[in-house]
């Protein structure tokens, strides 16, 4: 039986021809962001999922399925820039789910698969990414208990997309909470975190670890 690693393998490779496609005919776009399931993630009391909203400089995709997996194990969750507001945010929120766990065993993905340019990616390309439906396979067979989407409103049409049917539950006026069949029960979407360090509301991570560990 295919363990979740070489079934998420195989979702990838399945992409990966339309993806060069895409990078053929479009300029600037990044490679895809291919996970590589950390070692203690089977290990954490809650299994988190990191969604950010699309990658800011990646490789490009010419260096193939392997390389790319590589680039992100290689990247080990920003251990060389762990000071950005994005990563500070999605360290405090898996130590203080997982406060006696293994470091470093969160999975961190991306709503949109590349960026263009280190933005985000034009509406078609964006679209043709997403309809690839690697995201839903990573929740899937990754089966997180629970997620953060650090995405912000202006991307609640792509996660509708993706998600189709999904449910925005307003928690607070910085919160929403996401329910989906596809989703962990504890799946919440917030402004990304330079947004949040910028208007001084740091205290919404705090209230993402609580509500994640809320009975």
């Amino acid at each position: 039986m295919k363990t979740a690693k070489s079934k998420l393998e195989d979702a990838y490779t399945d992409a990966l021809p339309a993806i060069e496609r895409i990078c053929a005919s479009e300029e600037d776009i990044s490679g895809p962001l291919f996970l590589s399931i950390p070692e203690g993630y089977e290990r954490t009391e809650v299994r988190l999922m990191i969604v950010g909203q699309q990658t800011h400089g990646w490789p490009d995709v010419s260096i193939g399925l392997d390389g790319l997996i590589q680039t992100y194990r290689d990247f080990d969750l920003a251990r060389e820039y762990h000071s950005t507001p994005f990563w500070q945010a999605s360290h405090q929120v898996n130590e203080g789910v997982n406060p006696d766990g293994p470091e470093r065993s969160f999975l961190w993905t991306n709503l949109v698969r590349s960026d263009q340019g280190k933005e985000r990616p034009n509406p078609e390309v964006e679209n043709t990414l997403s309809e690839l439906g690697l995201l839903e396979k990573e929740f899937e067979l990754l089966a997180p208990d629970a997620a953060i989407f650090f995405t912000g409103p202006n991307y609640d049409d792509r996660i509708r997309q993706v998600f189709p049917g999904v449910e925005f539950h307003k928690e607070s006026s910085d919160v929403a909470r996401l329910t989906h069949p596809l989703l962990p029960a504890k799946s919440f979407r917030t402004y990304h975190p330079g947004y949040l360090w910028r208007a001084k509301k740091r205290g919404v991570i705090d209230s993402l670890v609580e509500a994640i560990l809320s009975k």
